[in-house]
Parts: C-alpha cells; sequence; structure tokens
C-alpha cells in the first residue's frame, strides 16, 4: 500500500453498479463496450453531486464537500476506463483507487470510490442506492469531501464515478 494511505486508510468499500443487472452481482473485470472517448457532462455530475447531498441530508448527515481535486480524479478514471474498454474499480495493470489519488498527491484518512453505468442520473442514483456498499459510501458519517464525474459512454448511458474521502 502506498505510503500516502498506510495505516491511515480505515476503509475503501468498493461496489460496482451495472445497468439491468443487480449492482452486487458485476465483477470488477467485467468489460463493457464503451465509446471510444469520453465525453464529460459536467451539469449531469453537479446533479447528482446535489442529490447526493439532499440523502445525506434527508439522513440527518452532514452534507459533503465538493472537492475539484476528487473530480478529476474520478473524471480520469472515467476516461482510462473508455480509452481501455474495462469496468471497475481496479485498472488491468492493476492501479487501485488508493494509487490513483497519491498519484495527484492526495492524501487522505479515508477513501471510498462508486461506480455506475447507467442510462441517466436518476437510474444511477437508483441503482447506487440498492447497494450496500454504494449505500454505505454515500451515507458514512465519516466521509467530509467527494468528487464526481459523469461521462457520456455512447449510445450505452452514462458512466459515473464518485470518489469519497477524509482529510
Amino acid at each position: 500500500m502506498d505510503t500516502v494511505f498506510d495505516a491511515l486508510t480505515l476503509a475503501l468499500s468498493i461496489a460496482i453498479a451495472a445497468p439491468q443487472r443487480a449492482a452486487d452481482d458485476v465483477s470488477q473485470t467485467q468489460s463493457f463496450t464503451l465509446a471510444t472517448r469520453a465525453e464529460p457532462r459536467p451539469i449531469a455530475a453537479q446533479r447528482v453531486f446535489l442529490a447526493l447531498n439532499a440523502t445525506r441530508v434527508a439522513a440527518g448527515l452532514a452534507p459533503l464537500q465538493e472537492d475539484p481535486e476528487l473530480s478529476t480524479v474520478a473524471l480520469e478514471h472515467a476516461d482510462d476506463m473508455i480509452a481501455r474498454r474495462y469496468f471497475g474499480h481496479v485498472a488491468p495493470d492493476g492501479v487501485t483507487p488508493e494509487q490513483r489519488l497519491s498519484a495527484h498527491g492526495y492524501r487522505a484518512m479515508m477513501a471510498g470510490e462508486n461506480i455506475a453505468w447507467c442510462g441517466d442520473e436518476h437510474e444511477a442514483e437508483v441503482d447506487l442506492w440498492q447497494s450496500l456498499g454504494h449505500r454505505s459510501n454515500q451515507l458514512d458519517p465519516r466521509f467530509t469531501r467527494v468528487g464526481v464525474a459523469v461521462v457520456r459512454t455512447g449510445s450505452d448511458g452514462d458512466l459515473f464515478v464518485e470518489i469519497y474521502a477524509t482529510q
């Protein structure tokens, strides 16, 4: 494990959601047909961020602070999944979420990542909520920051990446 995270990494909750499948049944290494170039959707990412915080507030939790650096890491991960045609938390070359954060010099005591491949923000919100791992990240009171990226994958829908952290 990278020294940035060492013993301070309390948890890395990873869960995956995909359309037409139970969120917890999708393999991290499952490959999907994706576009060859990501088309960022910043307005969709903002809607996901606002919905996420509305869910947290409704549950009696503090809202998360939007973190531009985490959003950059999330967008780069989405771009990488599309460019290399995979869907997972761990890249084909073994790069993990912790390593992606470390490569940006991001120091976190705790981090988590949610990914989903869905038709739109509403479908992603439902799929993420139905997965225990995703919901755990969304409602973890220890997380204080989040970065969100949404990219168009072509005709198959959108790819959603949420990265949570506590500094």
